[in-house]
């Protein structure tokens, strides 16, 4: 590298540090694509009480609902059926086109992964996911919306989203003594795109999980958007000075993103073969809980034995 000139987003340090940026980010929006469910039944009237955040499953809020029928309702579908997709598509979307960029590698590729993981898991995995028990069973269910196009919908606008973060990412490519061969420009997706994607699948089939073909095409398209668009040309992003990340830095974030793997893959693992769920609030009688989900408490006396079996299912 020309003493002087700004870190690629090739180099080994980069990308070292965006696969564990990516391991600490990608379990996160996990997370916040069932937190949005659980914010949007509360504003609705309902209670936010669990979470269920299973790798090969949809990540669901477990919520009390606020009436029988809530499910069915226009407030159900903007609260409870949406806000999973809808959180998805503005982070997707939004952030790599608005956000200011950060003077360090680290916010820089944070704020990508947030993008990227969005796109990626909010928009190609969890919608496919969800044809077996989630959204897209649900729209259908109660608003007539097929599953293949609410899925096909949400991996279009997650292509879109994954084009315009590797469009931001390779336009430091300009800024550095290599040419901006489309070899180059491809690399960024496989690397900074593709490789975290890689360990998300590994440890989902480690952990059990069989996801199908679905899942699978619904990540392939958001990802293909992306290596399309940079296969073609990628403009010159403005001359921003980034410094190599130093190892010392490097080191010391490893073994917070292996720690946040193992939360992962325990949270998300199954349990005897069926999804887990983590409760922090009381379930009433309308409250979304499957019958064949193990729940676990996070503080005692919140549920009495078999009373999941009576949960109420939409």
């Amino acid at each position: 590298m020309i003493p002087g000139m700004p870190a690629s987003p090739l180099s080994l340090r980069v990308v070292l540090l965006s696969l564990g940026v990516a391991l600490i980010v990608w379990p996160l929006v996990w997370f916040l694509l069932a937190a949005a469910q659980g914010v949007g039944t509360t504003l609705a009237g309902g209670d936010f009480i669990g979470v269920s955040l299973p790798l090969g499953r949809y990540p669901w809020a477990l919520v009390n609902q606020p009436e029988i029928n809530f499910a069915s309702t226009r407030a159900g579908l903007w609260g409870y059926w949406l806000p999973s997709a809808m959180l998805a598509v503005v982070v997707a979307v939004c952030l790599p086109v608005f956000a200011p960029g950060s003077r360090r590698w680290g916010g820089e590729l944070a704020l990508l992964h947030v993008a990227l993981a969005s796109a990626v898991l909010g928009l190609g995995w969890a919608p496919a996911l969800g044809c077996l028990d989630g959204p897209a069973l649900g729209l259908e269910r109660f608003f007539h919306v097929p599953s293949l196009v609410y899925v096909g919908g949400c991996a279009l606008v997650g292509a879109c989203g994954t084009s315009l973060t590797m469009i931001r990412l390779a336009g430091g490519l300009w800024h550095h003594s290599s040419p901006v061969t489309r070899r180059r420009r491809v690399s960024v997706v496989l690397l900074h795109g593709l490789l975290p994607l890689g360990f998300w699948l590994a440890l989902t089939i480690l952990l059990g999980w069989r996801p199908g073909p679905l899942p699978l095409a619904g990540v392939g398209t958001v990802l293909f958007g992306a290596l399309g668009t940079l296969f073609q040309r990628v403009p010159r992003a403005e001359l921003q000075r980034r410094d190599p990340p130093s190892t010392v830095r490097i080191l010391l974030l490893w073994p917070f993103a292996c720690a946040v793997l193992v939360l992962a893959a325990w949270t998300g693992a199954p349990q005897s073969g069926a999804q887990r769920g983590y409760l922090w609030g009381k379930p009433l009688a309308s409250n979304n809980i499957r019958p064949e989900w193990r729940i676990t408490p996070l503080r005692q006396g919140l549920v009495r034995p078999g009373q999941s079996e009576r949960a109420w299912v939409p």
